[in-house]
């Protein structure tokens, strides 16, 4: 929360530059951000793929794709989906935190002890 992951990120990857995208970013989280010249904060809806296709990520123009988007999977998969043409060859992709549940809804599940995936 709170940009706190696209930090460890820029620390942990020194040559990266470092894409965060978000529904909307805090004015605190873009004050504190901003001014690191590898980090670009792009606010959209991961959810919503023509939204993220519309940001012209490149083909094949990332080496570590990292979801820490809404965690059910159904969004999970939607922009593993949506963003895989990103990834070069031999990239990773990494999907944080992925719910599982029994409930028929996200909603339900977020709140169900998780099922071994």
């Amino acid at each position: 929360a709170y940009g706190l992951s696209l930090e460890i990120w820029n620390d942990y990857f020194p040559n990266a530059h470092i894409w965060g995208v978000d529904i909307g970013f805090a004015r605190l989280v873009k004050k504190r951000l901003l001014p690191k010249q590898r980090i670009h904060l792009v606010e959209a809806d991961s959810t919503d793929c023509s939204k993220v296709s519309a940001l012209g990520f490149a083909d094949a123009s990332m080496d570590v794709i990292i979801d820490d988007g809404p965690h059910w999977t159904e969004a999970n998969e939607g922009l593993l989906s949506c963003m895989w043409h990103a990834l070069r060859p031999n990239g990773l992709y990494f999907i944080e935190d992925v719910q599982t549940g029994t409930g028929n809804d996200r909603k339900q599940r977020r709140f169900e002890p998780g099922v071994p995936i």
